[in-house]
């Protein structure tokens, strides 16, 4: 055998190669397709129906936003709910919607290294904010009162799951969950919608994301550990720390 005609064999067998380990995988694509398809079918429907009625709602649903180090961002309204479909059998469905309001959030904030990360933060969140320097210590931080939510559902093709993400439905921040097809129903959707409206809801319990009552425990004491080394820090340095606060406080309403 030629040199030729072995290295042609080697390429018609890796060609071969490539084209069963692509058919494996579009049997298994196909298969998670097809037990996937009803449920995100379920969440358009309930989705659409759910964007539709809140849409016509004249009633109000309020919204507040607790922020560490800075205080409550609300109340805020819910509004403009908008549901987007993706194109294809094995795409996804997401809701749309802003909580908006008149007032924003201004907060005093000691170093320019901790303003600068809080605003990091919030803008990461999707938060329009603004950093004024107030004095040579203090910055004031401006966070505009509107919070963008989404939930979307999307198929993981490789898991056979639905992958459900909330971006700041409870609070500020991104949760993930991998939801089985078979217990993506109304209920679940249902409890989502509590959510939405602001209401308990059973959603931590169906998704299993409650802790049980060790782990609560245990979070309970790392908690009270964490707030006595807190206060603790606070009682040492509470002078070196309020006195920039308290001079922006005196430039800015006391004019002096």
């Amino acid at each position: 055998m030629g040199v030729l005609e072995r290295l042609a064999g080697e390429v018609r067998a890796a060609q071969q190669r490539r084209e069963a380990e692509d058919s494996a995988e579009a049997r298994r694509a196909g298969v998670s397709i097809a037990r996937l398809s009803p449920a995100l079918t379920c969440a358009t429907r309930y989705l659409d129906d759910l964007a539709g009625h809140l849409n016509a709602l004249e009633r109000r649903i309020d919204a507040h936003y607790a922020i560490d180090d800075l205080g409550v961002l609300g109340p805020l309204q819910q509004e403009s709910f908008t549901v987007t479909r993706a194109d294809g059998q094995d795409a996804g469905v997401r809701l749309d919607f802003a909580c908006t309001g008149r007032v924003p959030l201004l907060c005093p904030i000691a170093g320019h290294v901790k303003a600068e990360a809080l605003a990091r933060d919030l803008r990461a969140a999707g938060l329009a904010c603004r950093l004024n320097p107030a004095s040579d210590k203090v910055m004031e931080l401006r966070v505009e009162a509107r919070v963008p939510v989404r939930i979307d559902f999307a198929p993981d093709l490789e898991r056979a799951v639905v992958q459900l993400t909330l971006r700041n439905l409870t609070g500020l921040g991104v949760q993930h969950y991998h939801i089985p097809a078979e217990r993506l129903d109304e209920e679940l959707l249902d409890a989502l919608a509590h959510l939405v409206l602001r209401e308990s809801s059973a959603f931590a319990q169906l998704t299993g994301s409650v802790v049980d009552d060790a782990q609560r425990e245990d979070l309970q004491r790392e908690l009270a550990r964490e707030t006595r080394r807190r206060n603790a820090e606070l009682a040492g340095g509470l002078r070196s720390r309020l006195f920039p606060l308290a001079e922006w406080f005196r430039r800015r309403f006391l004019g002096g």
